[in-house]
């Protein structure tokens, strides 16, 4: 099977291997059989049910977590295992998250989760940043658009104003701010907005 993905000459054939990609949907497998240690079956829970069920199975999750030897690896483990449930787990509020850490009652958890919590709503504000940076350019590259276009032509109807506050993409924006010296015609400097 894998064979077949790639060109190669005949004579490199018998080299290739050909196996088959098994893909494992957890969704469908029972919770049952998930076998394995104790930390794998945790992080296999969570993967499961992250999207649709979290908080009823969040609490043995995480008990089973905290009852491993709270070394480095195991801080790892809960960093990535907490991260994954933040940013997956959109059906469970954070206030849940925190009520079952506190349940648990294991100090690195707090600790780990208070941590991730932190970095999100960092990685959240920049977001948020560069989404209101690059909204301004556009409003700006809109309005730039709109009072030129007037200089030129004279009063804009409505429907070409809300052609130009319409578009939201800054290269076709400044593709038509470009067209203003050399075109004759509205239209002609608002093509590249269609």
């Amino acid at each position: 099977m894998f064979s077949s993905y790639v060109e190669l000459e005949e004579s490199l054939r018998p080299y290739i291997p050909d196996f088959q990609v098994v893909l494992f949907d957890l969704q469908r497998t029972e919770e049952r059989d998930l076998q394995g240690a104790e930390l794998f079956q945790a992080a296999l829970k969570i993967a499961k049910y992250a999207r649709t069920q979290l908080r009823s199975h969040l609490g043995d999750s995480l008990r089973a977590v905290s009852s491993h030897p709270k070394d480095e690896r195991y801080r790892y483990f809960l960093k990535v295992f907490l991260r994954y449930i933040l940013q997956v787990g959109r059906d469970t509020p954070r206030s849940f998250v925190e009520e079952e850490i506190e349940k648990v009652n294991d100090e690195n958890a707090r600790e780990v989760y208070m941590t991730i919590a932190e970095q999100l709503r960092e990685e959240g504000i920049e977001i948020g940043k560069r989404e209101g940076n690059i909204e301004g350019q556009i409003l700006e590259k809109q309005q730039v658009l709109t009072r030129l276009i007037e200089k030129k032509f004279g009063p804009l109807e409505a429907s070409v104003k809300q052609k130009i506050l319409s578009s939201q993409d800054r290269k076709r924006l400044d593709k038509a701010i470009d067209l203003l010296l050399e075109s004759e015609s509205v239209d002609q400097i608002l093509q590249p907005l269609s």
